[in-house]
């Protein structure tokens, strides 16, 4: 009975699957992040983009 349950704690502490999957869910959490940050970025410089194009044509059509 003891030989077992040394035998079982060996295999849990040697066991690498648990680590791995920790690994994987912090490599998604930063590519998600990248990703949030980047269309965060993104949609920013799209918004400043019409508001300025916006405004010049405004400002065209109220000096024609």
């Amino acid at each position: 009975m003891y030989q077992s349950i040394k035998h079982k704690f060996q295999n849990f502490i040697n066991d690498e699957s648990g680590p791995t999957a920790v690994e994987y869910a912090v490599m998604l959490a930063l590519i998600l992040a990248a990703c949030i940050a980047a269309i965060g970025t993104m949609g920013l410089a799209t918004s400043n983009s019409w508001s300025n194009s916006s405004q010049q044509m405004d400002t065209f059509l109220n000096n024609n």
